[in-house]
């Protein structure tokens, strides 16, 4: 029996021998199975939840909407994996080699949400901007480049694992990730911040209630190129705002890491971890990479051009330039003002290929030329459809809105008009004479209230930063660039004085036509990089004076990124964020705290759903669940239309009841805030004044007409129709007025 039993042990000695690897291996492999397993069913819970959800008219409150905050951030997960994924295929296309997981991700993120919004346009210009289509287009994309981008996602993770493995590099990845965490969960509150709720989410929201990318007659901001919106609608197809502010804040993201990127390619990888943080320093950035705004997202794209062609300029590799050309022409996709800084780009091209790379002018011709078609190619598709649909492939900059409306052809307002509408102006003088000048009174009043502004002087920009935004708290600048000038006192590469030189460009050309601060944003990225030098190379030359000046760039980073990050946290506690976003607070209870959001609320509860709204002054209209006609410019040119499409006020009730209107919304502190603010450099708004002819102006005579002067003449005419024809049902503190039709 001695025998048998050690026979038996050592048998089963020696199976366990063999055994102990396979389950060693077994181990991972079940793990990964019921990882993968919860991880499907969390995915699966989230779609159902957030398919619920959608469908309570955003009245659900309860544990559910928690797993529809998933879905919100597996849906914006997916957008930018699809986006990375055939970035990076551009990328090989183009031969690139680049340094570094930072480079990588920022800039095949960049490429491929240019794409996407490129092949997005393109379905909806063609009227299938739909689930079913858009669905198979992203298939299609992803099936093309997945491979590449899951073997080049999985490569930048393996790259990256010496990184993870130090104790400096966790902490900084974690610090970094708090930072992101908390602007995230601000994000995932429902869209407040004006502008998105006046024309980047609604008019997103029209193309795909349509299923096709149109000309917009009452919105005509929806008519500006809308590249970044187009993978807005993808999500808005998905019925998630919250998804759009959260690829907003993805290519803020994106942004910092090219910031890192340039500075560990050009600087050192110190430099470039401040650059980094340092660009969240910004309150500026912070209040708008939150929302679905995009003048962060052109930052970006522009910083990434201008990075690219001094690569090229490094390098003298080919990719590089072209590449630079792409991210440039999908720059000019998402704004007008981005043309002023490509030509900044091609001066850089033009010396540099000259005094570095000391290339023949045949050649430096050539490659411009080819540059420049690329440029064009890309941005074309936004400034065609203008030029087809408007006659003006910028509209409405020059021209102003369009008079009349298909069918008729594209015509715009004439002086010959503009007589027309003072005839209004008169008639609603002599029949209301003490009313028009009350209101002229009120509207003057306010114009003494205007603030005198000075953009092109730098330090009010820093002193003063809540004169240079309209109506929005926290756009402040990033208060290290204080530091800036420093960089003429040291040795400096000339990449830095590249990026100055772009920088001082663009600021010049811009603040001298607008003090808006928020169209200052395509500066940032590059003057946080200098910024971020100029404290590392300071502190360094202290260190040996004052051991502590090594702390100078940690403690003036943290200081501003905290105090920007402070504000979202406050945000998100004071406005019952986290009520939100754990289910105890509706969608409709969140933003019933907000005064535009009581006439939205009215009309959607009210009103019969065969309501048919026409705005005057109120601008703000995302939300509403009734047809309305939008108002958001200045100048109230639906009204306008009406004015001249009409002889007199019975034949313009007769129009708006024909046209099937059955209630007006009007905001008469509107026509108040335009004669504080004043035309002169206050943006969009104040570029296309109506024009000054009339009678008066053509016999020269002496009367001086205000800026506010459409304002006046739009709210006295509007309030003769109103006690004629309308019916007031509905009015609140916040001056908001529903009239009815009679």
């Amino acid at each position: 029996m001695d025998a048998s039993s050690s026979a038996r042990n050592a048998i089963d000695s020696t199976i366990e021998t063999v055994d102990a690897p396979t389950r060693s291996l077994a181990r991972p492999k079940i793990w990964r199975f019921v990882l993968g397993a919860v991880a499907v069913v969390a995915i699966l819970a989230a779609i159902a939840s957030h398919i619920r959800i959608s469908s309570t008219d955003e009245q659900y409150s309860g544990a559910l909407a928690m797993l529809d905050r998933l879905f919100d951030l597996l849906l914006a997960g997916g957008v930018l994996a699809a986006a990375f994924s055939v970035g990076s295929a551009i990328g090989r296309v183009f031969s690139i080699q680049y340094r570094g997981a930072a480079e990588e991700i920022s800039f095949s993120v960049m490429l491929g949400t240019g794409a996407l919004g490129l092949a997005t346009l393109g379905l909806g210009l063609v009227k299938l901007l739909q689930p079913v289509p858009v669905t198979v287009l992203c298939v299609a994309l992803v099936g093309v480049t997945a491979r590449r981008g899951m073997a080049r996602a999985g490569a930048l993770f393996n790259d990256t694992s010496r990184l993870r493995s130090t104790r400096q590099a966790l902490t900084v990845a974690a610090l970094f990730g708090i930072v992101v965490t908390i602007l995230i969960l601000r994000t995932l509150l429902p869209p407040t911040a004006f502008d998105e709720l006046i024309y980047h989410l609604p008019v997103t929201k029209s193309f795909v209630d349509q299923g096709r990318v149109f000309p917009v007659y009452d919105n005509p901001m929806g008519n500006f190129p809308f590249l970044i919106h187009m993978t807005y609608a993808l999500c808005i197809i998905a019925k998630s705002d919250s998804t759009a502010r959260l690829i907003s804040l993805a290519l803020a993201v994106c942004t910092a890491l090219l910031v890192y990127g340039f500075c560990v390619r050009f600087l050192d990888r110190i430099t470039g971890i401040v650059a980094m943080f340092g660009l969240f320093g910004a309150g500026m950035v912070v209040e708008v990479a939150t929302t679905s705004r995009v003048d962060v997202s052109l930052a970006g794209m522009l910083f990434a051009a201008t990075y690219a062609v001094l690569v090229y300029v490094r390098t003298g590799q080919a990719g590089w330039l072209y590449m630079s050309a792409i991210l440039s022409g999908l720059a000019m996709g998402i704004k007008y003002d981005a043309g002023v800084w490509v030509l900044l780009i091609a001066a850089i091209y033009l010396a540099e290929c000259k005094l570095t790379l000391h290339q023949p002018l045949p050649d430096i011709v050539k490659r411009g030329v080819l540059y420049t078609a690329i440029v064009a190619a890309v941005a074309s598709p936004w400034y065609v459809k203008n030029l087809v649909w408007f006659h003006n492939p910028i509209y409405w900059f020059a021209t102003g809105e369009v008079r009349d409306v298909p069918p008729q052809p594209p015509r715009y307002f004439t002086g010959d008009d503009e007589l027309k509408m003072d005839a209004y102006f008169e008639q609603t003088r002599k029949e209301i004479p003490v009313r028009v000048e009350v209101l002229r009174q009120d509207l003057e009043e306010w114009a003494t209230r205007r603030i005198e502004r000075h953009p092109l002087r730098v330090w009010e920009q820093f002193l003063h930063p809540e004169v240079f935004n309209v109506g929005e708290p926290y756009h402040d600048p990033n208060y290290l660039f204080i530091v800036v000038p420093l960089l003429l006192l040291l040795n400096r590469p000339r990449s830095l004085l590249w990026l100055l030189f772009c920088c001082v460009g663009f600021f010049v050309v811009t603040a001298e036509v607008s003090w808006v601060g928020r169209y200052l944003l395509p500066v940032y990225p590059g003057l946080t990089v200098i910024a971020g030098f100029v404290l590392i190379e300071v502190s360094r030359k202290l260190r040996s004076h004052a051991p502590v000046a090594r702390m100078l760039p940690a403690v003036a980073v943290a200081v501003a990124v905290g105090s920007a990050v402070m504000v979202s946290a406050t945000a998100i506690y004071s406005r019952n964020g986290i009520g939100f976003l754990d289910g105890s607070v509706s969608r409709r209870e969140f933003r019933r705290q907000f005064g535009y959001y009581g006439p939205i609320d009215f009309i959607n509860n009210e009103l019969p759903a065969d309501a048919r709204i026409m705005m005057l002054g109120a601008e703000l209209g995302y939300g509403l669940k009734r047809y309305y006609v939008a108002d958001p410019c200045w100048d109230s040119n639906e009204w306008r239309r009406l004015m001249v499409h009409n002889d007199g006020f019975d034949e313009i009730n007769q129009e708006i009841k024909r046209r099937g209107i059955t209630h007006i919304l009007v905001y008469p502190h509107q026509f108040e805030m335009v004669a504080a603010l004043g035309r002169e450099g206050a943006g969009l708004n104040g570029m296309n004044p109506p024009s000054a002819s009339s009678a008066s102006a053509r016999e020269g005579a002496a009367e001086i007409r205000p800026d506010y002067w459409s304002q006046l003449r739009t709210w006295a005419t509007f309030e003769l129709y109103s006690a004629r024809y309308l019916e007031e049902i509905y009015q609140d503190k916040y001056r908001f007025h529903l009239y009815r039709v009679k």
